[in-house]
C-alpha cells in the first residue's frame, strides 16, 4: 500500500482500500501442484492459477465514471463553479475507483483461465526456504491481471 499512498487519499479512504485488497488477496485461487527435490537442496513446485480479473473486468466501468466526473466539473465551472484543487479531484477519482472494485468484488471475482507456473523454492540465508525473487515477481504477475488486458 505504500506505493499508493497519496496526500490525495484521505486516511478513510486508505483503510478501505486495505480492506478491499485483503479480501482481494484472500480470494486468489491456485493449486499446489507437485514438489521436486533437486540436487542442489531446493524444490521445484508447480503450481496452477486461475487469476483474478477484477482490474481487467473493471477498467472500462472505471474509465467511464472518471471521465462523466470530469466532465461534471467541467460543467459546474462553466457555470462559475470554482474548479476544486487538484488534490480534491485526485482524492474524488481514488473513490471512484474504490467504489467501482468494490461494487464489481460484491457482485462475486471471477478469473481467468488457468496458467501454470513452476517455482524454484531455496533454503534461504536464515534457514527458511523460500521462492526466488524472479519466481515471485512472476507469481504476483499471474495472480491479478492487470488492467486493460483482455479477461479470459
Amino acid at each position: 500500500m505504500e506505493k499508493f499512498h497519496s496526500s490525495a487519499i484521505s486516511e478513510e479512504l486508505e483503510k478501505k482500500y486495505r480492506i478491499l485488497f485483503t479480501q482481494i488477496v484472500r480470494q486468489v485461487n491456485y493449486q499446489i501442484g507437485e514438489s521436486e527435490k533437486q540436487k542442489d537442496g531446493s524444490y521445484i513446485v508447480e503450481l496452477e492459477i486461475r487469476p483474478v480479473t477484477l482490474f481487467s473486468d473493471t477498467y472500462e466501468t472505471f474509465q467511464s465514471r472518471a471521465e462523466e466526473y470530469a466532465q461534471s466539473i467541467t460543467n459546474e465551472v462553466m457555470k462559475g463553479m470554482e474548479i476544486p484543487s487538484e488534490e480534491e479531484m485526485q482524492g474524488q477519482v481514488y473513490q471512484i475507483y474504490y467504489d467501482v472494485l468494490n461494487e464489481a468484488l460484491q457482485e462475486g471475482i471471477r478469473y481467468g483461465d488457468k496458467k501454470k507456473l513452476k517455482l524454484h523454492v531455496e533454503k534461504g540465508e536464515d534457514g527458511a526456504y523460500e521462492i526466488r525473487e524472479k519466481d515471485r515477481r512472476k507469481l504476483d504477475q499471474l495472480l491479478v491481471e492487470n488492467a486493460g488486458k483482455n479477461s479470459a
